[in-house]
């Protein structure tokens, strides 16, 4: 520990590791399983400088949210998420993901797939804003609701 703040510092463990603690907050334990995170602790990778190495993990090709949405009786679901807060029904064939940390800007890339096969069904994106994604869903030129997951990668 660092002698100015007792509860800062790195330390062992009793499983023959080595922790890194502050303000009294365990941050990171390595030993022979591997490096731990503390608890909803991110890793916050840096940005890009000049071309990026490959295998690499920077800021901008993480994604930042991604949900999976169902339909029962015509009803969306959101069946699972990251940083979605909430799904809006915007009417047959329209579907808007909010996004519960708002992204930096609304130019922001969003793709989608469809969780079912239905013959001449597309999903594209409608519309972005810092907080949310619209996706338009049409099975020949008319709009229709469908399964779907959707990924949101951009700057936050």
């Amino acid at each position: 520990s660092f002698t100015s703040d007792a509860d800062t510092g790195i330390y062992s463990t009793a499983a023959d590791g080595v922790g890194i603690a502050t303000a009294g907050v365990n941050r990171a334990t390595v030993n022979a399983s591997g490096l731990t995170m503390g608890t909803n602790l991110p890793v916050i990778p840096g940005a890009v400088s000049g071309a990026p190495a490959a295998n690499g993990l920077f800021r901008e090709n993480i994604p930042k949210a991604w949900g999976a949405v169902t339909y029962s009786a015509g009803t969306p679901t959101l069946i699972d998420s990251f940083n979605i807060s909430g799904i809006v029904d915007d009417g047959v064939g329209l579907i808007t993901l909010t996004i519960n940390t708002d992204m930096a800007n609304g130019d922001f890339a969003a793709v989608a797939s469809l969780r079912q096969d239905i013959s001449s069904t597309t999903i594209m994106v409608n519309a972005t804003a810092v907080g949310s994604v619209q996706f338009v869903i049409r099975t020949a030129a008319t709009q229709a609701d469908a399964n779907f997951s959707a990924v949101v990668c951009g700057d936050q």
